[in-house]
């Protein structure tokens, strides 16, 4: 436990200092989170064997992320970063079906097929919590993309342990309950209002019943994320997706509901905020 609490203390600390000071630092950190978790979905599918440790896919799909971040942190727009993702998937299709025309018969269709889902799944998911930092008012929507979290997360956890009773989904996640579930969403509603009420005193700008809102549906959203990880855990019999994070396993272990909850709370906001 006392590992555990380390290592997420370093997490949480990293996530409050990259996203206060934005920019290049967030991207940075976001694009070796994305990478890290990448790998651990992609050999979690079935895409690398065993007895390796890299594949042309895997190359290829870092390549791949490190072009779309850096085109990310100099688009200017986000429009111009759809654009450049776009090119980036087409290009990174293209080259892992030549590479399977290539290798026949020993080629693997997992190999493509996982490495595609992992790419969009993850690396271009997560991307959105750089998004969501560069808008007006970017560091709240940020730090409501890790309350709606991670914050909904803990909240889940203390009143599962105090109030828990029925199951939520037995067999996936045995531990989770429904009264923790909704313990989760209180929790990340109350921590979204305090943020709003922040942003209110500091820019004189009311969004308290958006950001709580927005908070409790983004809670639904991480839960629906952890839980659709922990079936992709089930499926391929793993415990965690990888060791990188003491304590939390990988780090597909410790974001796998901000990667549901970063598109959504991005675009909430940017949405009914009229902002860009």
């Amino acid at each position: 436990m006392k590992t555990r609490v380390i290592s997420g203390a370093v997490i949480a600390l990293l996530i409050v200092f990259t996203g206060y000071v934005g920019s290049y630092p967030l991207l940075a950190f976001l694009f070796i989170c994305s990478v890290i978790a990448f790998y651990e979905m992609f050999r979690a599918l079935g895409g690398l064997k065993e007895d390796r440790k890299i594949s042309f896919p895997v190359a290829a799909g870092t390549a791949a992320v490190c072009v779309y971040y850096l085109c990310l942190g100099s688009a200017g727009n986000i429009l111009k970063a759809d654009r450049v993702f776009g090119y980036v998937l087409i290009v990174y299709v293209i080259a892992l079906m030549l590479y399977g025309v290539i290798r026949f018969p020993a080629f693997d269709d997992k190999e493509v097929t996982g490495a595609v889902f992992s790419f969009i799944y993850i690396p271009y998911f997560i991307s959105f919590a750089y998004r969501a930092r560069m808008l007006t008012h970017g560091i709240y929507i940020f730090a409501l993309i890790f309350i709606s979290s991670w914050i909904c997360d803990t909240s889940a956890y203390f009143a599962g342990r105090a109030f828990g009773r029925h199951k939520l989904a037995p067999q996936l996640s045995p531990k989770k309950t429904v009264e923790g579930s909704i313990g989760g969403i209180i929790g990340a509603a109350a921590g979204s209002f305090i943020a709003a009420l922040i942003l209110y005193l500091v820019h004189g700008e009311n969004h308290m019943l958006l950001f709580t809102l927005a908070g409790a549906a983004g809670s639904m959203i991480s839960q629906a994320g952890d839980l659709a990880a922990s079936a992709i855990k089930r499926v391929r019999g793993i415990k965690d997706y990888g060791n990188v994070i003491p304590g939390h396993g990988g780090m597909m272990d410790r974001f796998d509901s901000v990667i549901f909850t970063a598109p959504v709370i991005y675009l909430i906001c940017s949405l009914f905020m009229g902002i860009d």
